[in-house]
C-alpha cells in the first residue's frame, strides 16, 4: 500500500519568496510565483483566493501610482506659471526701483534722521515712565537714579522737573517713616504717632501710615487701659480692675496676655469672694460667684489654684447660706407659730436649705418635720390617721416643742380620734392602745390639762368594757385630780361630790363594778369642768391649732358643735370651744 501525504503551499519555497516580493511592493514579481505556485496547487481554495486578492491589491496599488504622477505633473505646471509670474512683477519692481533711486536715498536720509531722533525719545519717554512706576511703587531713591539720568541726556524732557520734586519729596517721607517704624519699634508709640502723622499730613496713601497711626492709638489705649487696670487692681478696686482688663482682653487677645489672664483670674476670684460677702443670705450670690469662678476657669481650666479657691469660698458660703435658711425657716414658724402658711414657706427655706446642703443631716430633719406636719395636717382632715399618726411620731421623737406644741397636740387628737374610731367599732383593744398613747403624750405637757383629763377619761371607760373595774376607778379618780373636779363640784354641783365620795368608799371595799359605775354618773363632767366660748373660725385656722391655742382637744370641739370630721370648720363660722374652767388653768 502507498502513503500519499498532502503538502500545504505555505510550506513551498516558492511560497516564501512570492511573499518577500509582496512585501517589498514587487507586484509584478510576486504575483508571477504566486501563479506558478497555483499551477502546482491548482486544487487548493484558499491560495486560489489569495492569487486573486493579491491581485486586486496589485490593481488598486498600480491605480494609486498613476494618479500620483498625474497629480505631480498638475503642480509641476502651477508652480511653473507661479514662477513666471514671480519674476515679471520682480523685473517690474528692479525698473522701478531704479526710476525712484535717487528720490528714495533722500528720503532715506531724512528718515534716518527721523528715527535717530524717535528713538532718543522713545528712550527718554521710557525712563520717565520708569520713574513714574518707581515713584508710585514709593521706591524714591531709585526713582531719582533715572531722573538723575533722563536729566543728563534730555536735560529739557517736558515734566522732568516736577517728577524731581515729586521723587524728592517721596524721599523725605520715606525717611521720615523709616524714622517712625524706628521709634514704634523702640516702644516710642508718642515719638511714632507723630511722625506717622506728619507723613499722613502730607500723604495720606503712603504705604500702611493709616493702619499704622491706627495701630498705635490702640497701643496708647491699650497702655492707658492697663494703667487703669493696675492702679484698681493695687487699691483692690476688683469692679474696675475687672472691667478694664476685660476691656484690654477683648481689645487686643494677645497684649501681654499671660500677665492679663493672671490678672483676670486674681480680679474674677476676688469679685466671687466679694459677692458671697456682701450677700450672705443671697442664694443669687451663690450663682454668682459661681460664675465668676467659671469664667476664671474658662482661661485656665482645671487650675488648681482657683479650683481650691472656689471650693473653699463656696463651701463656706454655702455652710452660711444653708444655716440662713434654715433659720429663716425657724424664724417663720416662730413668727407665724400655728399658721399653715408659715409651716409652707417654712418647707420651702428648708428645701432651698437642702438644695445647698443635701448632705446635712440636721437640714434634711427640719425638712422633713416640716414636710411631714404639712402631710399630717392633710391626713389628719381626711382622717387617714394611720399617716397622719406616722407623720406626727416622726416630729414628736426629733421635737416634742414643734410648731409651738401643736404637733404633739395633732398626735394626740389623732389618737384619740383614731380610738374613738375604734371603740364605734367595738376594737377596744385597739382603741384602748391608742387612748394610753395619748394619754402618755398628754402627760409630756404641763399645760395639757384637758388632754390628759379626756385620755385617763377614755382609758377608764374601755377598761370597764373590758371588765378591768379596779384600773378603770383607778383612771376615773385620776381624772378628777387632774382637772379639780372635786373642788369645782363643792361649788357647782353637791351632787357630784357625793357620787365622788360614794365611788371612793366602794373602791375602798373592793366594790369596784359598783365604784365603775358610781364614776360614769360623774365623768366626763363637762359642765361643770368646760367653760364653752364662742369663736369665729378664720382664713388658715384649723382644728389642731384652736385645740391647742385653747387647751383642749380637737374631739371636744367636734363633739361640742356636732361635727363629724375635722375638715367641717370653714372660714367665717362661728364654733363653740370648750376650755378647761379653773383657776389653775386656763
Amino acid at each position: 500500500m502507498v502513503n500519499h501525504v498532502t503538502e500545504s503551499y505555505t510550506n513551498d519555497p516558492l511560497f516564501q519568496e512570492a511573499m518577500k516580493s509582496l512585501q517589498s511592493d514587487n507586484w509584478e514579481k510576486g504575483l508571477a510565483f504566486l501563479e506558478e505556485l497555483h499551477n502546482r496547487f491548482p486544487e487548493d481554495i484558499e491560495l486560489f483566493n489569495l492569487v486573486k486578492e493579491f491581485k486586486l491589491r496589485a490593481r488598486i496599488d498600480q491605480d494609486e501610482q498613476e494618479d500620483q504622477k498625474i497629480l505631480a505633473k498638475k503642480n509641476i505646471k502651477k508652480w511653473g506659471i507661479r514662477s513666471l509670474i514671480l519674476l515679471i512683477v520682480l523685473g517690474i519692481g528692479i525698473v522701478a526701483y531704479w526710476q525712484y533711486a535717487n528720490k528714495m536715498a533722500f528720503q532715506v536720509k531724512q528718515l534716518r534722521t527721523n528715527l535717530i531722533e524717535q528713538v532718543h525719545s522713545l528712550e527718554a519717554a521710557s525712563m520717565f515712565r520708569d520713574a513714574q512706576a518707581l515713584l508710585q511703587a514709593n521706591r524714591a531713591i531709585d526713582a531719582l537714579e533715572i531722573i538723575q539720568k533722563i536729566e543728563e541726556k534730555y536735560p529739557a524732557y517736558p515734566g522732568l522737573a516736577d517728577l524731581k520734586l515729586k521723587a524728592q519729596d517721596l524721599q523725605e517721607l520715606e525717611i521720615l517713616y523709616q524714622q517712625a517704624t524706628s521709634f514704634f519699634d523702640e516702644g516710642e508709640y508718642i515719638l511714632a504717632l507723630q511722625a506717622f502723622q506728619k507723613i499722613n499730613d502730607k500723604d495720606p496713601s503712603f504705604k500702611d501710615v493709616s493702619s499704622r497711626i491706627e495701630e498705635i492709638n490702640g497701643k496708647v489705649l491699650l497702655e492707658d487701659i492697663i494703667l487703669k487696670a493696675n492702679l484698681a487692681y493695687d487699691n483692690h478696686d476688683w469692679e474696675i480692675a475687672l472691667s478694664e482688663y476685660e476691656s484690654l482682653h477683648a481689645i487686643s487677645p494677645n497684649y501681654q496676655i499671660d500677665f492679663v489672664e493672671e490678672r483676670l483670674i486674681d480680679c474674677y476670684i476676688n469679685m466671687a469672694k466679694r459677692v458671697l460677702h456682701n450677700n450672705p443670705d443671697s442664694y443669687e450670690a451663690l450663682n454668682k460667684a459661681d460664675e465668676y469662678f467659671q469664667k476664671a476657669l474658662v482661661i485656665h481650666p482645671l487650675d488648681a489654684r482657683i479650683l481650691r479657691e472656689k471650693e473653699n469660698a463656696m463651701a463656706s458660703y454655702k455652710e452660711r447660706l444653708t444655716w440662713f435658711y434654715v433659720q429663716k425657716g425657724r424664724d417663720i414658724l416662730i413668727e407665724e407659730e400655728d399658721s399653715l402658711d408659715a409651716f409652707n414657706k417654712a418647707r420651702e427655706y428648708f428645701n432651698l436649705a437642702l438644695s445647698i446642703s443635701p448632705e446635712n443631716q440636721e437640714v434634711q430633719i427640719e425638712q422633713e418635720m416640716a414636710e411631714a406636719f404639712l402631710n399630717a395636717q392633710r391626713n389628719f382632715e381626711a382622717d387617714t390617721l394611720d399617716e397622719a399618726i406616722s407623720n406626727l411620731e416622726f416630729i414628736y421623737n426629733n421635737n416634742m416643742e414643734y410648731a409651738h406644741g401643736i404637733a404633739r397636740q395633732m398626735l394626740f387628737d389623732a389618737y384619740m380620734r383614731r380610738g374613738e374610731l375604734f371603740e364605734a367599732g367595738g376594737e377596744y383593744e385597739y382603741a384602748l392602745t391608742d387612748y394610753q398613747r395619748a394619754a402618755q403624750i398628754a402627760n409630756d405637757d404641763p399645760e395639757g390639762i384637758a388632754r390628759l383629763y379626756w385620755a385617763k377619761f377614755k382609758i377608764g371607760y374601755t377598761l370597764g368594757i373590758l371588765g378591768d373595774y379596779e384600773q378603770a376607778d383607778q383612771l376615773f379618780a385620776d381624772a378628777i385630780n387632774v382637772t379639780g373636779l372635786y373642788e369645782l363640784a363643792q361649788k357647782a354641783d353637791p351632787n357630784v361630790v357625793v357620787l365622788i365620795n360614794e365611788a371612793e368608799r366602794y373602791y375602798d371595799l373592793e366594790w369596784y363594778r359598783t365604784s365603775y359605775r358610781l364614776y360614769k354618773r360623774v365623768l366626763p363632767a363637762s359642765d361643770i369642768l368646760f367653760l364653752v366660748v364662742d369663736y369665729e373660725v378664720k382664713e388658715g385656722d384649723y382644728l389642731s391649732q384652736l385645740a391647742s391655742r385653747y387647751g383642749t382637744t380637737a374631739q371636744a370641739i367636734l363633739a361640742a358643735n356636732k361635727l363629724l370630721s375635722p375638715r367641717s370648720i370653714r372660714s367665717g363660722q362661728v364654733i363653740k370651744i370648750p376650755k378647761i374652767e379653773k383657776e389653775t388653768g386656763k
